[in-house]
């Protein structure tokens, strides 16, 4: 029997905007604010509660377009954490919760930027789990908003 696995994604400062991929959330943010908020997903069961680690990469990206379907990384990693401050936490047996806030003005923005933040998660236990909860900053002049 299959289980469908629900990530939730709250933004505190930002705003979530729809998508052509539900499953893709992008958040629109003013360059010199932030994006603030939590993702919460399900894990599988862990042998203990202890998590191995917690990663992000963080990368400039290009819009969808006719062609090409998918957000396309263009440059290298960006993160450090004057650009992008995260935690996570264990909250439940089987669910696990990041929180981040993501300051794009210390990348210089321009309007129309788009910067991938992906969530590593590796759970310590006999067969090592990874989950990768992914979003999509959209960078948008404060006027425009």
């Amino acid at each position: 029997m299959a289980t469908r696995h629900k990530i939730i994604y709250t933004m505190y400062e930002g705003k979530i905007i729809t998508s052509r991929n539900p499953l893709l959330p992008i958040i629109r943010a003013c360059g010199d604010s932030m994006a603030y908020g939590d993702i919460e997903f399900p894990v599988t069961e862990t042998q203990s509660d202890e998590v191995e680690s917690l990663t992000c990469q963080i990368y400039k990206c290009d819009v969808p377009d006719l062609t090409e379907t998918r957000y396309i990384r263009t440059g290298s990693d960006l993160y450090s954490t004057a650009v992008c401050d995260f935690s996570g936490l264990l909250i439940k047996k089987l669910l696990y919760k990041i929180t981040f806030k993501f300051k794009p003005a210390s990348l210089a923005p321009v309007d129309g930027d788009n910067y991938a933040l992906e969530f590593f998660l590796t759970l310590d236990h006999k067969i090592p789990a990874i989950f990768s909860p992914k979003l999509i900053i959209n960078i948008q002049n404060r006027f425009t908003f």
